[in-house]
């Protein structure tokens, strides 16, 4: 249905930040995805591409998506944000932590249990 597309959208955009971020280290392309995405520039960095874990928070809300990524290779975290505007979905707010493992993830978020996929950004 409709509502599955948007979320499939979301998600691909969720990536696409992830890798222009954090995985290709290019400021300018991350901002493209959003007013905020050119906020913590310090905060990108080169990184391996290889595969992630990524999780949709659970939410009522048809205008927010939250994402989690999770980086097994350095226990990489990510938190991407986004909000729908005009149509399509821009980051709206990101965050980044290290030392993070599934695990922690779980116990802090129960909701994500057995949301997990693996994909290839």
């Amino acid at each position: 249905g409709l509502w599955l597309f948007i979320g499939e959208d979301a998600e691909q955009v969720a990536v696409g930040f992830y890798k222009a971020a954090w995985v290709e280290g290019d400021p300018e392309k991350a901002a493209s995805f959003g007013p905020s995405g050119a906020n913590a520039l310090d905060s990108y960095a080169k990184g391996p591409n290889v595969p992630i874990m990524i999780a949709e928070y659970p939410s009522k809300s048809s205008i927010y998506r939250t994402y989690y990524i999770y980086r097994p290779s350095d226990n990489s975290m990510f938190a991407v944000q986004l909000v729908r505007h005009k149509g399509s979905w821009v980051v709206a707010k990101y965050d980044q932590k290290d030392n993070y493992s599934i695990q922690t993830l779980d116990q802090v978020f129960p909701q994500l249990q057995g949301k997990w996929k693996e994909i290839q950004p």
